[in-house]
């Protein structure tokens, strides 16, 4: 079916999208690809505080894919280069992710290559490498237990790394389980006839009861399903028992699942229907937004593509390869009812036409990969590693204490900030818009030189990179001068006078009183002579 026709047919009404203004942010080119460091990139895992690894599928300098390793702040190192040709044959067409393993080495696929023949030549491998680009071949799959392993490996809260081959077992793939030995356990070899799905192509994913999840790009066989062939979404308990829990019409593009906070799987379809869904492990299926036609140019983006993220500020990423305001690819982010708003639209001019989603770095920065780099009508080069940075969220929960000319104002720290800024005004919502201290590292700061008792109203924003965010909700207070009444406690250094020793502490003694004590002490002493002294 036509591609244009087949979105329309289904597209046929269109949620409401948020209509919030995309916030600040600042794109960086970490690395752009060329020929020799190989292109079609796999979606990006961060290893270590600020260290990613990727593979690129084709390309590199003998043209069968590259492994690389990229900082955040740009520094690129090419691992290694797969050989068709090459002597002991290491594979080649790398897919996937990549994936730490228990012993320190990184590990991959390839869909390709390996010492077992086969169509198309052979039937891939499972390799691993290290830090330093070293890389070792650990299995040749043979066709009875898979062929060409396009998903990657997930490490398994067992310690072990399970995997999913796209042909070979019973005809229609398989999920396997790499043992410590470099042999593979078959866990479930899909039917020939397709009824529970073939060509398994994504990663598994696996829950807190240990059952793993993942997705066919096809399907058929399975006459009681109505309009079944596009794809399925299935469960495999950790005792090998696979359910199918969700069949696909055709032209569907169903992508790998991911598991949400709440425990429900949320992953996209891209090519008849683009849209975002969730599926509960009981099979009750909800489309939460569909992306309009991509009959052009459009806001939010058309053709979602690659895994969804899980971000830490509670919002679902993805990428779309199409629409945005420049026809080539957005990045969204989605609530956990379905409610989209376009963060980033990617320009004809930069990286462009993500098919490989977002990751959160570890310094809440989104990470990515791009197929292009410039305008298709302009040659564009080999895509790109991009980083992207949005503005600060605004700081919550300001308070703020009165001072003796002075205030003091805190707040609660906003993810990727580097600094914080104050406004201040005299009535309410008339904060000035030039900030009156700039630079804050804390997350708390001393406003000096106000008026006793004139009310102030604060704000604080938050700035990384990308710029200022939104201001904090509005606080006020009124500065105040000493309210006690003064101090009868002599200056330092001085010397108390006879009058203020009292136990009492307080003030000086009337004379009179003194005399009066004096003559009831000293009777001798002419009554007469004292009165008249003391008068």
């Amino acid at each position: 079916m036509n591609r244009l026709l087949a979105c329309c047919l289904v597209a046929t009404a269109v949620p409401a999208m948020a209509t919030v203004q995309p916030p600040l942010s600042k794109m960086t080119v970490l690395h752009q690809f060329a020929q020799s460091d190989g292109y079609s990139p796999n979606p990006l895992v961060e290893d270590s505080d600020g260290v990613f690894f990727g593979v690129n599928t084709n390309g590199g300098a003998n043209n069968g894919g590259t492994v690389y390793r990229v900082t955040s702040t740009g520094d690129f190192k090419l691992l290694h280069a797969f050989d068709p040709a090459g002597a002991g044959n290491d594979g080649y067409s790398p897919h996937g992710t990549l994936v730490r393993g228990a012993d320190g080495f990184l590990y991959g696929t390839t869909t390709s290559g390996g010492t077992i023949g086969g169509y198309p030549g052979s039937q891939g491998t499972i390799y691993r490498i290290n830090d330093a680009g070293q890389l070792t071949i650990v299995h040749s799959f043979t066709g009875p237990e898979g062929s060409q392993p396009i998903g990657g490996l997930t490490m398994a809260a067992d310690g072990h790394l399970y995997g999913t081959a796209s042909y070979g077992g019973l005809g229609s793939g398989t999920i396997f389980r790499l043992n410590a030995d470099n042999s593979l356990t078959t866990i479930y070899s899909f039917p020939a006839d397709g009824s529970q799905g073939a060509g398994v192509n994504a990663p598994l994913v696996q829950d807190a009861n240990g059952s793993f999840y993942g997705s066919n790009n096809s399907s058929g066989g399975n006459t009681t399903i109505p309009d079944a062939g596009g794809g399925t979404i299935f469960q495999l308990t950790p005792d090998g028992t696979l359910t199918t829990l969700h069949y696909f019409p055709f032209y569907s593009g169903v992508a790998a699942p991911n598991i949400g906070p709440d425990g429900v799987l949320y992953s996209t379809q891209h090519y008849a229907r683009d849209s975002v869904f969730h599926l509960t492990n009981t099979g009750r299926y909800l489309t939460l937004y569909d992306f309009p036609c991509y009959c052009g140019t459009v806001d939010d983006g058309a053709e979602p593509s690659g895994p969804l993220t899980m971000a830490r500020d509670g919002y679902i990423y993805g990428t779309t390869s199409g629409g945005g305001a420049h026809g080539v690819g957005t990045i969204y982010k989605m609530t956990l009812d379905g409610e989209v708003t376009t963060v980033y639209s990617f320009d004809t001019d930069g990286p462009n036409s993500p098919q490989t989603g977002v990751i959160e770095g570890p310094d809440g920065r989104f990470y990515g990969t791009t197929q292009n780099t410039g305008s298709v009508q302009n040659n564009p080069q080999y895509g790109a590693v991009f980083k992207i940075t949005f503005v600060p969220e605004a700081p919550t929960g300001p308070t703020v204490t009165s001072g003796d000319g002075h205030v003091q104002l805190s707040w609660t720290a906003s993810r990727t900030t580097i600094s914080y800024q104050v406004f201040v005004g005299t009535a309410a919502g008339g904060e000035a818009t030039t900030p009156v201290v700039t630079g804050v590292t804390d997350t708390k700061v001393d406003i000096t030189g106000l008026t006793n008792g004139t009310e102030y109203f604060f704000t604080v924003s938050a700035v990384n990179e990308a710029g200022a965010g939104a201001p904090s909700a509005e606080v006020n207070a009124i500065p105040t001068g000493p309210s006690s009444p003064p101090t009868t406690t002599p200056p330092a250094g001085s010397s108390p006078s006879p009058a203020s020793t009292g136990s009492g502490g307080g003030g000086s003694i009337d004379p009179a009183v003194i005399c009066l004590l004096l003559a009831l002490i000293l009777p001798t002493v002419r009554r007469r002579r004292n009165t008249e002294g003391c008068r």
